[in-house]
């Protein structure tokens, strides 16, 4: 057996270009070899890795529009994308690629590229209305018991910047 991803994922860039299926494939592929138990998360903890700890729009300082263009005068006088450009790689500044985790700061859990490089698939299926749908004060949510599609979490290389934030979701076909 080669690798489900077709080697995209080697060194340390991530694997992209697979199928959900392959996703899981992956992780099935990876508990074999390393012995140890990897499997994709459920939207929830996805979320809660991707905050590092945080409420805000992202984990560190900044909302969306500070980082939005602007036209001439807001990209003179605006806020610099500094501080979103240490974390996260996206449309912006990814040169139409996916980066290295070295290149990024981590989050406060000590992970990099949550938010951006490669969308990532979680195991949960995907419903529009999963969180309007939420009872007060659940503290680990679960998603639709089925579906036709799989939640994907976080932007990728070629993202603006509504995509990267924490709460940013959509389905695997989208």
């Amino acid at each position: 057996y080669g690798q489900p991803d077709q080697n995209w994922g080697l060194g340390s860039r991530p694997a992209i270009t697979m199928s959900y299926h392959s996703a899981e494939t992956f992780c099935k592929w990876l508990s074999q070899v390393t012995g140890k138990k990897y499997r994709l998360p459920t939207e929830a903890e996805w979320e809660y890795a991707a905050r590092g700890g945080k409420e805000t729009p992202f984990f560190f300082e900044g909302n969306v529009k500070d980082f939005a263009e602007k036209g001439f005068f807001g990209r003179m006088f605006g806020k610099e994308n500094d501080s979103i450009n240490n974390y996260v790689v996206y449309g912006k500044n990814s040169k139409s690629k996916t980066q290295e985790p070295e290149k990024m700061k981590a989050n406060p859990f000590g992970l990099k590229n949550m938010l951006g490089n490669a969308a990532e698939y979680c195991s949960d299926w995907y419903s529009p209305e999963a969180y309007s749908q939420l009872a007060d004060g659940v503290t680990d949510p679960k998603g639709p018991a089925s579906g036709e599609e799989h939640v994907v979490r976080g932007g990728y290389f070629k993202s603006d910047i509504a995509e990267v934030r924490n709460a940013s979701r959509a389905a695997t076909q989208t």
